[in-house]
């Protein structure tokens, strides 16, 4: 399994809460969704929703190395809009992230399980000022750990990727 194969469900969860949210009218347009291997040069769409990878760890029990846990980040941007505009389409971005993610733990059984990181950090940080290529955007960040399954590592990337 692969980092690319597991973020490509977030990427399709994650484009489901967007298309919700507009269907709904919380946001007026659909909006993309670009896991690490897509990132654009630029944001143009409203919102832009950025998947990553921000870190991880190789815990250890009793000398034996356990699975791969990943730190990701789903940064939600939205360019060229006001503050207030943002907060107002941002907010309700909380509950369906919560809702989605929690139906979803396993990622289609392709990791142990994807839950937000726990206290003193924060699950979600802003709404707030993010950048991106040198521009402010309003937007959010949504913080979770990753386990990899105990049997399989999924730090590889598909080959002929960068």
């Amino acid at each position: 399994m692969t980092l690319e194969t597991v973020f490509n469900q977030m990427k399709s969860l994650t484009q489901d809460i967007l298309r919700d949210a507009r269907k709904d009218g919380e946001i007026p347009h659909g909006g993309e969704v670009y896991t690490f291997l897509e990132w654009p040069a630029k944001l143009t769409a409203l919102p832009s929703v950025l998947l990553s990878v921000t870190g991880g760890n190789l815990p250890t029990q009793d000398g034996w190395q356990g699975p791969i846990q990943h730190e990701v980040s789903m940064l939600y941007y939205f360019p060229n809009i006001t503050t207030a505009e943002g907060h107002a389409q941002i907010t309700p971005m909380i509950e369906r992230v919560k809702d989605k993610f929690a139906a979803n733990l396993t990622l289609g059984d392709r990791v142990d399980n994807l839950m937000p990181v726990a206290p003193p950090a924060r699950w979600y940080e802003g709404p707030g000022t993010l950048v991106y290529a040198g521009r402010e955007h309003v937007g959010i960040i949504f913080n979770y750990l990753m386990k990899a399954k105990s049997s399989e590592s999924i730090v590889q990337v598909s080959a002929g990727t960068t």
